[in-house]
């Protein structure tokens, strides 16, 4: 009997074990989702390798378009792929929304769609709602209805016709381009609660289109401007009105002043991920950055330097989990912050990214290795080989001593086979 008790003492004691262990992984693994769902703004580890992240944008389509014929107007697309090609993106952000020869626009938005097919190249469309200052004929849509509200139920039309007559593609959506930020970019109306609920009316209307029309679509929602101490007033302003970001991939547009890593430090862009993890949003992607040369509102830049920044910010960029991660532009026009020369070759700064990109094809981020301070060393792999990106933001330091070699490190990523 004592035998026969203690064998039921210790049958007890295992249930009650297993039960204990079996409770400890259920919270554990609510935990690890939890955590898993509060990453944004962290560095992660990433299963999409970098090259397949990269988009441009391409913007300066619709002034063409206002002022040119078809034929013009294709002369100019094919040039500015020259350089597209030449640099190989896996995204084209395209401008869409304009009022005036809607007909005409939509023939050579196909033009450009086609050139993406040729590619194989996903476009995004992002719709843009202009103001008086950015009076281009068919993109200022104030100019065209002077009263508000007018101006608001006609760009509805916009969107529903844009969204039908393509709704068959394959293309990613995205919500009213930095709306946030008022002014130019919304119907020339200044930040307040009600041009907040607006805009965010007029994304759910977007987003109702787009279940109307379109089979599994994708929308990437937010379309938020730079975070600096007033637009992260008007991001928490729209998250006040309501807009939904649970369950949501938001794109935002991180345009640094000064250095790149500071997208890891700065105090709004801090509490911008916290917001987003809050509101327990999935994705983000950067759909608009860039460093203008010689100067421009965020800063003043070298060739060299925009260089240098774009990369860096590409990889931090990449490793915070960015899905789409969109330079501003291809345009062989906007010479400041563009890519390509004026003959729609790529550029000093297209042709350093490119070669960059190349390096680390096919290849993801999987950490960041412990260095000082001023040094970054990011880990990428491929299946069972490793490369190591480095560099410094400080240009004293010449010499970054990684196993058992010294190497020469400067402000330029390097990529080195690990």
């Amino acid at each position: 009997m004592y035998v026969a008790g203690e064998f039921f003492l210790n049958k007890k004691k295992i249930t009650i074990i297993t039960v204990i262990f079996v409770f400890v992984v259920f919270v554990l693994g609510i935990g690890l989702l939890l955590v898993q769902h509060s990453q944004i703004g962290t560095l992660k580890k990433q299963d999409t390798p970098i090259n397949k992240k990269i988009g441009v944008n391409y913007w300066s389509w619709q002034i063409t378009a206002s002022n040119s014929n078809y034929e013009t107007f294709k002369a100019m697309v094919d040039q500015d792929f020259i350089g597209i090609k030449q640099f190989s993106p896996s995204y084209l952000r395209v401008s869409v929304g304009s009022f005036n020869n809607t007909k005409l626009n939509n023939q050579m938005l196909d033009y450009i769609l086609e050139k993406c097919k040729d590619e194989h190249i996903t476009p995004i469309f992002s719709f843009f709602a202009l103001g008086d200052n950015n009076a281009v004929d068919g993109m200022s849509h104030t100019n065209h209805f002077g009263d508000y509200k007018v101006a608001q139920k006609h760009y509805r039309l916009v969107v529903r016709n844009t969204i039908k007559h393509y709704a068959q593609e394959n293309i990613i959506w995205e919500d009213m381009n930095e709306a946030n930020y008022g002014g130019n970019y919304w119907f020339n109306q200044p930040v307040s609660l009600t041009q907040a609920k607006d805009y965010i009316k007029l994304d759910e209307y977007i987003c109702s289109c787009l279940m109307q029309y379109v089979e599994n679509p994708i929308l990437l929602t937010g379309n938020y401007t730079f975070m600096g101490k007033q637009t992260i007033d008007s991001f928490e302003l729209s998250v006040f009105a309501g807009i939904p970001l649970k369950n949501k991939h938001v794109s935002f547009h991180p345009y640094i002043y000064g250095r790149p890593e500071q997208l890891l430090t700065n105090r709004y862009y801090k509490k911008f991920f916290r917001a987003l993890n809050k509101a327990k949003a999935s994705d983000i992607s950067a759909t608009e950055l860039g460093f203008g040369t010689p100067k421009n509102f965020n800063g003043s830049y070298t060739r060299q330097q925009q260089s240098s920044y774009l990369r860096r910010e590409i990889l931090i960029l990449d490793a915070l989990g960015a899905k789409q991660i969109i330079l501003w532009t291809a345009d062989s026009t906007d010479h400041t912050w563009s890519i390509e020369n004026k003959d729609g070759t790529l550029n000093s700064s297209g042709k350093d990214i490119h070669h960059m990109l190349k390096q680390l094809h096919g290849y993801s981020f999987y950490k960041r290795l412990k260095t000082k301070k001023n040094i970054y060393a990011f880990l990428y792999r491929n299946g069972n080989k490793s490369k190591v990106v480095y560099w410094s933001t400080d240009r004293k330091t010449k010499v970054f001593y990684f196993h058992r070699k010294n190497l020469s490190i400067s402000s330029n990523p390097k990529v080195l086979l690990y």
